[in-house]
């Protein structure tokens, strides 16, 4: 019996408990027919945003790649995903985003309703995954989760402390991080539980933006071609 997440459908193609399918190929995720298109979907228009990203933050993700075996690419669509706009630069993240769940009292009573930085993990998340990160739990806070090489490091981190979840699937890493595991439901396409129907089309979207970008970049060694043994590609950046 396989221990992955995922049922193989054949010639690449995946699914989980029958929802949409997709498989991985050296130019991204191509997704099954469904909302919002199929094959190899984008975002609208020029990758502007990506390039951007990767231009503030990329040495970052780098790194946090480096110390957990996660892809940049996979990183980076996550803090793509999580954070917000810049308000005072348009077309970039800020790390600074921060959210506040129903019933959030203080970081002291309620660590599990505040997320913070690039990549919006929760606090709790932050002090669980201490232990495989350079800080300790009491480093973790407002401010200290602001900067982005923090929030970037902690968001490989949580990818490797749940490895065994996801394998390195763009797509199932993403709900994951999201909903804190690959838990089945019927509120979306895909038969993933994420917060937001849309979650994994638009991780599909950016993911692509992503690898349009660098493709042609031999600093990032795409973390995903390896681990599912796929060639690279030769074509022109985006």
């Amino acid at each position: 019996m396989s221990d992955r997440p995922w049922d193989d459908l054949g010639d690449g193609w995946r699914s989980f408990a029958g929802g949409r399918r997709w498989r991985m190929t050296p130019d991204g995720i191509e997704l099954g027919p469904g909302e919002g298109g199929e094959g190899l979907v984008r975002t609208r228009g020029e990758p502007i945003s990506t390039r951007n990203l990767w231009a503030d933050f990329g040495p970052m993700f780098l790194e946090s790649a480096g110390m957990y075996g996660i892809g940049a690419d996979v990183l980076c669509t996550i803090a793509a995903l999580e954070s917000a706009v810049d308000p005072a630069r348009r077309s970039h993240r800020n790390p600074k985003s921060v959210r506040y769940e129903p019933g959030y009292v203080s970081e002291e009573r309620s660590a599990n309703k505040v997320s913070y930085g690039l990549c919006q993990i929760l606090l709790s998340t932050a002090r669980g995954v201490a232990g495989l990160t350079p800080w300790g739990k009491s480093f973790f806070g407002r401010e200290t989760m602001f900067d982005p090489r923090v929030s970037i490091i902690l968001a490989g981190a949580v990818l490797r402390n749940r490895w065994n979840r996801h394998l390195g699937d763009p797509l199932l890493a993403s709900a994951m991080f999201n909903a804190g595991g690959v838990y089945q439901s019927d509120r979306n396409e895909f038969h993933v539980r994420t917060h937001g129907e849309h979650r994994l089309l638009h991780t599909a979207q950016w993911f692509n933006d992503l690898v349009a970008v660098l493709r042609d970049d031999e600093l990032v060694a795409v973390g995903y071609r390896r681990l599912f043994d796929l060639p690279e590609t030769s074509r022109a950046v985006a």
